[in-house]
């Protein structure tokens, strides 16, 4: 059964619930879908440590994460609602802000995603950008998606089996045209894409649950802990 964390997103029990978590947001995605057994494995060793924490640990993570935030990325998240907003009442649909943090059906225990909005109407997941620097913005509107959020987005797609598109938003209100401010493009689920990450998340999930790792998936030591070096 698919879980949701009701959470609100960049508050502390949000994080902890993605906490330890393989996320579309994180380079490890592409780490895995990398194929490269070595870095594959510093996936699975971070994954085991985070395991393996506290609260006290998680939160010093997490306090720490919040102070190290640029100006960008603060900028970002303060205009995240008024974006969803803007697209609610462009599109004249019913959205749900903010959802929560959802695990992945078959492998919740290793792997997720945070949905920033949902679109009711049109039954679409959504993903909103809100760049700290107008000119990302400008590129957006020139050049569509870029190829950098693939996996943020086709991962939430895999995660939220009910829904077949993503709606992906860009959002600056600095942009002295109005109608350029809000930029939409509808992503469709891409079954190539997740073929390949069901394929090596299943993996992952395998030497997670088993103690071996990719490069000696038949070895296991006595003690259960994956020998990853």
């Amino acid at each position: 059964m698919t879980k949701s964390s009701e959470k609100k997103q960049g508050g502390f029990e949000w994080y902890k619930s993605r906490w330890a978590k393989i996320t579309g947001s994180s380079d490890n995605v592409a780490t895995l879908m990398g194929g490269n057994p070595h870095s594959q494995n510093k996936v699975l060793e971070q994954l085991l440590w985070a395991k393996e924490q506290n609260d006290d640990v998680i939160r010093e993570h997490y306090e720490k994460e919040q102070d190290q935030a640029n100006a960008y990325m603060k900028w970002g998240k303060a205009h995240e609602e008024e974006a969803v907003r803007t697209y609610q009442l462009q599109n004249n649909v019913d959205v749900i802000y903010s959802p929560g943090f959802l695990e992945h059906p078959e492998w919740g225990e290793v792997c997720g995603c945070s949905r920033d909005f949902v679109d009711t109407t049109n039954n679409w997941l959504g993903e909103v950008k809100c760049p700290g620097k107008p000119e990302n913005h400008a590129k957006t509107l020139k050049y569509g998606m870029g190829p950098w959020h693939v996996n943020q987005v086709q991962m939430g797609l895999e995660c939220d089996r009910e829904r077949d598109f993503l709606i992906f938003c860009s959002y600056d209100p600095r942009n002295p045209i109005e109608g350029d401010r809000l930029y939409q493009q509808l992503i469709k689920r891409d079954d190539d894409w997740i073929e390949k990450f069901r394929k090596v998340m299943g993996e992952f999930y395998d030497h997670f649950k088993n103690g071996t790792d990719f490069r000696h998936a038949t070895h296991q030591r006595a003690d259960g802990v994956p020998q990853l070096f």
